[in-house]
């Protein structure tokens, strides 16, 4: 709703300024941050979290903790199970990440303004979204599947340099439609992407001058999100919006954010994911 109500913006530069604003911020109010340190365990005493310890075994202690990592790894990897209820266990078993994506990165020779309309483009080519859901759903992909054509420099002219443009061409699939994503099965994949861009792209492949992909393991390494999932929990009904999970979790102190809880997936609803646990942890520290 914030599109229609708001209006649609983009980062200028590129969505990493974002991040790195975030992190000065941080700073500048009396913050630290640390980067290349993973979390390995969140600390519990009890029931009540107070602290993480970190891959090279440094421990940092606090009034709240707050994940924002994948769900099954929060409750499953940092903590002891055992602190959980079995309904609470059985809840998050039954709940599905959402699919991941096949993205090819292309740099290409020339300006973009003449062929694509906008910098952002998803694709409809004979959409059946139930169809397509299904086929997901078996591990397969559809026949004709819908695909995301973005042109990063089309907005921030960064992106690029002079006489050169940014292309992101990317396709839905399930983490399982390959077991080891080697070269062949990148290969068709981005084969096929190029066939659909270069209907809207005319001489696309001649202009390619450097390119690059992402699987869903990539994803997942990345990440850690299971799965490669891009968008935490599946966008469906009964995990949707306040269906989630709960933000406040059943270890007291330990809170939740980002796609994994409400409101849900895609950096919007992150954002505003991070900003209504901050008000909460915050109302509750101030009482």
């Amino acid at each position: 709703m914030s599109y229609f109500e708001g209006g649609v913006y983009c980062v200028k530069g590129s969505v990493e300024t974002f991040p790195r604003l975030l992190k000065e911020k941080a700073i500048r109010s009396g913050g630290k941050v640390l980067t290349g340190q993973e979390v390995t365990r969140i600390l519990v005493e009890g029931k009540k979290a107070f602290g993480v310890r970190t891959s090279d075994g440094a421990e940092y202690t606090g009034r709240a903790i707050v994940s924002n990592c994948d769900a099954t790894l929060t409750f499953c990897g940092l903590i002891d199970k055992e602190l959980l209820s079995p309904r609470f266990l059985s809840r998050l078993r039954g709940m599905k990440p959402s699919f991941s994506y096949y993205i090819n990165y292309l740099g290409v020779e020339g300006s973009l303004d003449e062929e694509l309309p906008c910098a952002n483009n998803e694709i409809f080519t004979d959409y059946d979204p139930l169809r397509e859901y299904e086929a997901l759903s078996k591990n397969q992909l559809p026949s004709n599947p819908s695909f995301y054509l973005l042109a990063p420099s089309l907005v921030n002219p960064e992106h690029a340099g002079k006489g050169m443009s940014t292309l992101c061409l990317s396709i839905k699939v399930p983490y399982a439609y390959s077991r080891t994503w080697a070269d062949d099965v990148r290969m068709n994949l981005s084969q096929h992407l190029l066939d659909k861009a270069s209907e809207m792209i005319p001489n696309l492949r001649d202009r390619i001058v450097v390119t690059t992909d992402s699987t869903p393991m990539t994803i997942e390494r990345m990440t850690n999100n299971r799965w490669g999932s891009a968008y935490g929990w599946a966008q469906y009904p009964r995990q949707a919006g306040i269906h989630r999970l709960n933000r406040i979790t059943p270890i007291e102190d330990l809170y939740l954010t980002g796609h994994w809880t409400s409101p849900g997936g895609g950096i919007s609803a992150v954002v505003a994911s991070g900003e209504i646990t901050a008000d909460l942890i915050w109302g509750r520290l101030s009482q």
